[in-house]
């Protein structure tokens, strides 16, 4: 076996084995090869960034990595890690964590981030040994929100837009999958509504118009408990609709109350861990 890029390697060739490195993994993850194009592109993954373990000429386990300056520090992503059942228990994925280090360094590669389950200690464990450090634990819900016809606030689609000044509503970091290259990167996928004061932004969301997957959300401080974050998610969930939302800091503690009281629950949480390089 070897490991090298994945810069000559198939799109239906990584699509095939993420799959099946993924049947058993708690959170469904299967991809067409269509959708891995689209992952690939929007996350930003670099495939000569990213590694692969070969056995002869067949993928059998892969690391796929996003590439981007985040807070001016040139960054990569951990965007899935996976080895085919038959070839688990052989330290793979830290062999091709070693590889991918040798070449984030001479790419002058300042961190890399990863998400990993709460749960899942022996994966952490790995990422442990490799020197990665746990930076904060986030959260991620799903569920159809409680209406409530009370509430009257007029949502609107907005296509032009200050990525800052919507940021700076948010009371927490997005983590990578959600940050706002990421929200441009999915192109016409994504809507993003607001609801103004004065033609003022005071509460927005990105959401992936397909899946009903929010990417951010935010209400300004001042306008908090008034039923804006409620009319926000009434509108894309069309009170039929579950809605999803991940990579929630656990210390915005307000977003969290907010989405238990609109019915909106918890269901599991990751570490994202940090390595500077």
């Amino acid at each position: 076996m070897h490991i090298q890029s994945l810069d000559k390697t198939s799109t239906k060739a990584i699509t095939e084995v993420f799959n099946k490195s993924f049947e058993d993994y708690k959170v469904p993850m299967h991809r067409t090869e269509a959708q891995m194009q689209e992952k690939i592109k929007a996350e930003y993954i670099d495939l000569s960034a990213s590694v692969g373990t070969f056995d002869n000429e067949a993928l059998v386990g892969f690391i796929l990595f996003g590439v981007d300056t985040v807070d001016g520090r040139k960054t990569m992503w951990d965007g899935g890690t996976g080895v085919l059942k038959e070839y688990r228990g052989k330290s793979l994925t830290k062999q091709m964590f070693q590889v991918a280090l040798e070449h984030a360094e001479k790419q002058n590669i300042k961190r890399i981030l990863l998400e990993v389950l709460e749960s899942n200690t022996t994966t952490y464990n790995i990422y442990e040994s490799l020197g990665f450090k746990k930076v904060r634990l986030l959260h991620a819900y799903h569920g159809l929100p409680e209406t409530n016809a009370e509430v009257k606030h007029q949502v609107e689609v907005i296509e032009h837009y200050d990525p800052t000044e919507l940021s700076a509503l948010c009371t927490w970091q997005p983590a990578w999958q959600q940050m706002d290259n990421r929200v441009k990167g999915w192109g016409d996928v994504i809507t993003t509504i607001a609801i103004k004061d004065n033609e003022k932004v005071v509460a927005y969301t990105h959401y992936n118009n397909q899946t009903k997957r929010v990417f951010q959300f935010a209400v300004d401080n001042n306008h908090r408990r008034k039923g804006l974050g409620t009319a926000l998610f009434n509108y894309i969930s069309d009170n039929d609709t579950e809605l999803s939302i991940v990579n929630i800091d656990e210390r915005s503690t307000d977003a969290l109350a907010f989405l238990e009281a609109i019915g909106i629950k918890h269901f599991i949480s990751q570490y994202e861990m940090e390595l500077t390089l």
